[in-house]
This record gives C-alpha cells, structure tokens and sequence, in this order.
C-alpha cells in the first residue's frame, strides 16, 4: 500500500577501553565496556510518530596500530544491546528491542 517506516538512533556513551599490545608495540588488540543512553525515534508515511529513551550496556572489541607516537588508527566493532522499547517497534513488533551492531575506522591523535 505504499506505506514507509522509519527509525533513528542516537546514543550517547561512557565507556572504557583497554588495549592490549600484540606481536610489536605498535600493534595492540582492543576491548570496549560501557553503558549507553539512547534516544529512538520513529515514523511512517501516514505520520505516526513514537519516541523512546532507553540505557543499556555496550560493548566491543577491535585492533588498534600506533603510527607514530602521537597518532594512531582504530577498526573496532561494538554493540548496543537491547536499544528501542516502548512505543518504537525497532524488531518484530511493537515494544521490541533489538541489538544494534557498529562496525567504525577512527583516528587518534593523543597529546
């Protein structure tokens, strides 16, 4: 029937981040823990609208490589478990939650 649905995300996080240096010390293996706020909002073609902030746990992994002293490069994924809930049908129906996975390249420059 032509009928679109729509959901948006944001987050916002505190969390922590260990590094572990493998093979050189330039070259290090990362895990991420955390707890997470969210703001989900969602709506169709015939202007329904329904919002939910919901907090949860986040966590991930990935590989850190130091390329000078000052600047270094990150590949990690992490995941959102369980965002959505109340009236925003993020999985099958609605009042679902569902985990949200983040695969992200990042830069660092430390100073």
């Amino acid at each position: 029937f032509g009928i679109s649905d729509e959901a948006k995300a944001q987050a916002f996080e505190v969390s922590a981040v260990g590094a572990w240096p493998i093979i050189t010390d330039r070259l290090s293996i990362l895990g991420r823990l955390g707890l997470y706020r969210a703001y989900v909002k969602e709506s169709d073609s015939l202007g329904n609208q329904a919002k939910h902030h919901n907090t949860d746990f986040t966590f991930g992994f990935g590989v850190g490589y130091d390329v000078t002293r000052n600047i270094g490069l990150r590949a990690e994924w992490q995941r959102y478990v369980q965002m959505g809930g109340g009236e925003v049908a993020l999985g099958e129906s609605l009042g679902a939650k569902t985990n949200v996975d983040v695969i992200g390249i990042s830069a660092l420059w430390r100073f």
